[in-house]
């Protein structure tokens, strides 16, 4: 496997409008962005094209600067609920900080399948134990939207 370029959320969604991620084998999955699964590797492709959609509607964001972060995915396997995606956004420059974790549905049953933004610098501050944006899909985009 060739080493992953990691492109900004701007060039990730210019590279994925002109089908660069559109064969399902594991390399191109990598190269889109899936750092971590524990679904079958064939329903990746599936679930990236979900996670961009949900992606796209967060942005434009003063949240989120698409020229100066990048994305990334994981699939996480609760100890008790469903398989459940993550988009995650984390800084191109510095450090390479993480942003973001951001849930689309909760796969713990305690979750209920409720949406959830995670704000992973007040996380390694704070030690913040709860989402900032936890409910549906709609309060995660207003809260993008600065409407929140």
């Amino acid at each position: 496997m060739e080493t992953q370029k990691i492109l900004s959320i701007r060039e990730f969604l210019v590279a994925y409008d002109v089908g660069e991620f559109n064969s399902g084998d594991i390399d191109t999955m990598i190269n889109s962005g899936w750092h971590d699964w524990f679904c079958e590797d064939s329903e990746l492709k599936h679930r990236l094209a979900e996670l961009v959609v949900s992606l796209c509607q967060l942005l434009p964001s003063t949240k989120i600067d698409q020229d100066k972060c990048y994305v990334w995915f994981q699939n996480c396997c609760p100890v008790a609920g469903e398989l459940y995606d993550e988009i995650r956004i984390g800084e191109l420059v510095d450090d390479g900080k993480y942003l973001w974790c951001i849930v689309p549905h909760d796969g713990h049953i305690s979750g209920d399948g409720e949406s959830e933004v995670w704000d992973i610098r007040a996380m390694h501050v704070d030690k913040l134990d709860e989402a900032v944006v936890s409910g549906q899909w709609s309060d995660v985009v207003a809260f993008f939207k600065d409407e929140k």
